[in-house]
This record gives C-alpha cells, structure tokens and sequence, in this order.
C-alpha cells in the first residue's frame, strides 16, 4: 500500500470502530443528505417544467418510497409491531426518538429532532416552504410504509414542522 493511501487512512480512522457519537453524525449526515436531493429534484422539476404540479411528483415518489420500505416488514399485526418494524437504532439517535407507549393496540413514538427540517433551513427554507416540504410531500413516505399493513394507521397529530415540540407518530391497530 503506498504511503498516501496509508495516510489517508489513518487520517480517516477507517482501522477504528466509530463512537455512538461519530455513528449519529454519519447517520444524520446522510438522511440531510438525502434531504437535500429531495429539495433539489423539487426545485429542479419547478425550475424545468414550470406547469407540472412537483409537490405532486414528491408526494407520490415518497409514497412509492415508503411502500417499497414497508413491502419488506413482513407480517404486522399490531401497532406494537409496525413500530418495531419502523424502528433502527439508528433512526433513535439521529431523530432524538423516544417511545412513548408500546401496545398492541396503540405504540407511540416521539421524534425531538428532524434533520429533514434542518437540511431544509441550511438551504434557505422558511418555515412554511419547509414545512411543506415535510407535512405535504415527505411525510407521504411514512404514510407509503404502513400502507401495505391493513391491520394498523399511522397519525402525526404533532409534528415539529408546525412547531410543536416533537413529531408524534402515532400508530393504532384498525379494529
């Protein structure tokens, strides 16, 4: 291996295993990553095509997004086990998660921090365009996920982005 390689190497860490710390920052990273082609693509499409509806596009790609995700959970019966499906220790550290209840009739968890709403601020967002971005077009993914679940709904009844203190996603099992 050549000395330059070596040294860059090193200089990454990449022969360490990451911290939690390290682990949440690469995480966050990437779901603002994210964000931030998905706000692109969005101004991209009203910048080229003035006349075609792109809150429209992003809300049925992020629903075909989430149905594509949710596809993959397997059998869900109750809302106990749509949340533990929804759920990574990864999203728990980059979205500040906390569970609040886990029923199989009703599980509730609670997002303190949206990297979403902050990758869309770095860019010069306000708040109602972010907001929008959010509660109309991004949140149409998390609706796509438990879509293909008939056996549970999914509810924000708080949501960050309208400036309450968290996002609340709220899963009930469908009688």
């Amino acid at each position: 291996m050549s000395r330059n390689i070596k040294e860059i190497e090193e200089r990454l860490g990449l022969d360490k295993q990451p911290t939690l710390e390290e682990f949440r920052k690469a995480v966050e990273s990437a779901v603002r990553d994210r964000a931030y082609i998905y706000y692109f693509i969005w101004k991209t499409i009203q910048d080229l095509h003035p006349d075609i509806d792109a809150d429209a596009i992003m809300r049925e790609a992020s629903t075909r997004f989430g149905i594509y995700k949710g596809e993959k959970w397997g059998k869900i019966e109750t809302a106990r086990d749509a949340i533990e499906a929804q759920s990574s220790k990864a999203g728990c550290l980059v979205f500040e998660q906390e569970f609040v209840e886990m029923e199989d009739d009703c599980a509730q968890k609670n997002f303190h921090h949206c990297p979403h709403l902050a990758a869309f601020r770095d860019l010069g967002c306000g708040e109602e365009e972010a907001g929008r971005l959010c509660r109309d077009m991004l949140v149409h993914g998390d609706f796509g996920i438990f879509s293909p679940h008939r056996a549970v709904k999914v509810e924000f009844p708080q949501q960050i982005s309208k400036g309450d203190p968290v996002c609340a996603m709220c899963v009930t099992k469908v009688s």
